[in-house]
């Protein structure tokens, strides 16, 4: 198995109490089974605390949300109880792996970053130079895949060409991928996705006073030209991401219409809220992770996009 990373990955580092957007809020946190077995062997005062901070539902353990929805070893500094008493070590996975990702092949995984930790957003979008993979685990053997997989990985490889194209402005690459696919994103399509905004499952009420406020002339609206290069790196996160799980190419055609709609709709957004019409860095920053909280990070609001702009 090699592993592979963007050439970014190795720069996060989690900022902790500086965060301003703490992932230890708002998330329901499951607990893996070998970690709970270390839950359940803490004696003493923090292990009593430790059992009664969690609960377990349907066979699944999870940490009890306190108020606000913050988890309950979240202390008022903005830092875990578990870490300090404990040690990282004690972490769940999820808290470990918090926002990193994973995609799996059959002889290869690839990490990543998500955009809905602020940092990530930071990293990511500043990144000046293009985005390239590389192997940061290699176990020496030779790299067997699947055709279908083989076939994937080379579609992602060419879109990877198209939306790095920097002799093109970030329209022109995106209309050269929706040619590519046979893809129209027209008015009826954005319009179907505004109105099911409004019926999708939403974890912070300033987001459904956006998607409210959006409407389709934001979304065509033309990009940002000072923000060519965030659009494009963000751009391939988007298929860096999906990608990999598409199921066939009819899938695949879906996740590609997925992913430019959303670098549109961030844009509109941007646009929309950016009154002073001055860049605005950490304003788009901001955008990108309650789009990725909202939208990409929730299945269910993912999957209902994907098949609106499929039909």
């Amino acid at each position: 198995m090699k592993v592979f990373a963007p050439n970014y990955y190795k720069d996060f580092h989690c900022i902790a109490d500086k965060c301003r957007h703490n992932c230890c809020i708002g998330w329901e946190i499951d607990i893996d089974p070998e970690t709970m077995s270390k839950y359940n062997s803490v004696c003493g005062e923090f292990g009593t605390r430790l059992k009664c901070g969690i609960k377990n539902e349907n066979g699944i353990d999870s940490f009890i949300l306190g108020e606000n929805e913050r988890c309950p070893f979240l202390n008022q500094k903005g830092l875990c109880d578990i870490i300090t008493e404990l040690g990282e070590d004690h972490l769940s996975q999820i808290c470990t792996d918090h926002p990193r990702f994973r995609n799996f092949f059959s002889d290869r995984e690839e990490l990543g970053l998500g955009f809905c930790c602020e940092e990530a957003c930071r990293i990511i979008l500043s990144k000046k130079e293009k985005t390239v993979l590389e192997i940061i685990e290699d176990d020496g053997e030779d790299i067997e895949l699947y055709d279908d997989e083989k076939v994937i990985l080379a579609f992602r490889e060419r879109l990877f060409d198209l939306v790095q194209d920097r002799s093109q402005s970030i329209e022109k690459r995106i209309d050269s991928i929706l040619e590519l696919f046979g893809i129209s994103l027209d008015e009826e399509a954005i319009c179907k996705c505004l109105t099911a905004f409004a019926d999708m499952e939403i974890m912070d009420s300033s987001w459904r006073d956006i998607t409210d406020k959006l409407t389709t002339a934001h979304i065509l609206s033309d990009f940002v030209p000072e923000f060519d290069v965030p659009y494009e790196q963000l751009l391939v996160y988007f298929i860096y991401r999906h990608i990999p799980e598409s199921e066939d190419m009819s899938d695949l055609a879906a996740r590609v219409a997925f992913a430019v709609l959303s670098i549109r709709i961030i844009n509109g957004i941007y646009k929309m809220l950016n009154t002073e019409n001055k860049p605005d860095f950490e304003l788009l920053c901001d955008i990108c992770r309650m789009y990725s909280s909202e939208i990409e990070y929730c299945e269910e609001n993912t999957e209902k996009i994907k098949a609106l702009i499929s039909e």
